[in-house]
C-alpha cells in the first residue's frame, strides 16, 4: 500500500462531507451582505497582529471572505 492510501485511510474519519459547497455557500453569504451594507468583510480578513491582539475568530472567518471583497 502506498503512503498516499495510506494516509487517506487515516485520515478519512476527519473529512467533512462537501467542504468546498458550504465554502462557496459561506463566501457568497458574505459576498451578498456586504455588497448590501450588512457586514464590513474586513473585519474577517486574516491580520496576524490582529489575532496576537485576540481577535481570534479572524484564523476562522478568513476561508469565508470571497476574494476581493474588501474593495466592495
Amino acid at each position: 500500500m502506498s503512503w498516499f492510501k495510506n494516509l487517506e485511510r487515516r485520515l478519512q474519519p476527519l473529512a467533512i462531507p462537501n467542504l468546498t459547497l458550504y465554502l462557496v455557500i459561506g463566501q457568497a453569504f458574505v459576498y451578498l451582505t456586504s455588497m448590501m451594507g450588512q457586514l464590513d468583510a474586513r473585519k474577517l480578513m486574516f491580520y496576524p497582529a490582529l489575532v496576537k491582539s485576540g481577535e481570534w475568530w479572524r484564523v476562522l472567518t478568513f476561508v469565508v471572505d470571497p476574494p476581493g471583497s474588501h474593495w466592495v
